[in-house]
């Protein structure tokens, strides 16, 4: 009787914790892409992992799947949008941070927009397989 059934479940905490714990796998994950050309599915998973269990961790006993799955997606959007920085660079022949200058200065985002299409269109299915993933961590029960 004491107890409010329509209290919400605690959202900023666990976010900041599941980003916090999100982004070493996204440093992993820009590591291994780099390096070895390489963009594995089981680290976009382990992304999804990792900011599942933060949220988990900070949820205090609710279920914090949209904490988790927000900051899932966020850390994709990013690393999606480094790696297209990253090819444009190495497309066009220039340093990282003039092709960063040139597209804040007078480049098209509608341009940059579309090749984040593209890099992120060539290896679409585990991006879901990482949010399911991060759903499932984050449930307490």
């Amino acid at each position: 009787m004491l107890s409010d059934s329509n209290e919400r479940a605690p959202f900023l905490v666990p976010f900041i914790v599941a980003l916090l714990l999100g982004i070493p796998a996204s440093i992993l994950w820009h590591f291994v892409s780099t390096q070895y050309g390489l963009l594995v599915s089981g680290i976009t998973i382990l992304l999804g992992l990792s900011c599942g269990l933060g949220a988990r961790f900070a949820g205090s006993g609710y279920h914090p799947a949209g904490s988790a799955i927000i900051a899932t997606m966020i850390l994709i959007v990013i690393n999606i949008s480094i790696t297209t920085i990253l090819v444009m660079s190495v497309e066009s022949g220039q340093p990282v941070l003039a092709t960063l200058q040139t597209l804040v200065s007078h480049g098209s985002f509608t341009d940059f927009a579309n090749q984040c299409a593209i890099v992120g269109g060539n290896t679409f299915i585990r991006y879901p397989v990482a949010l399911y993933a991060a759903y499932l961590v984050s449930d307490a029960s």
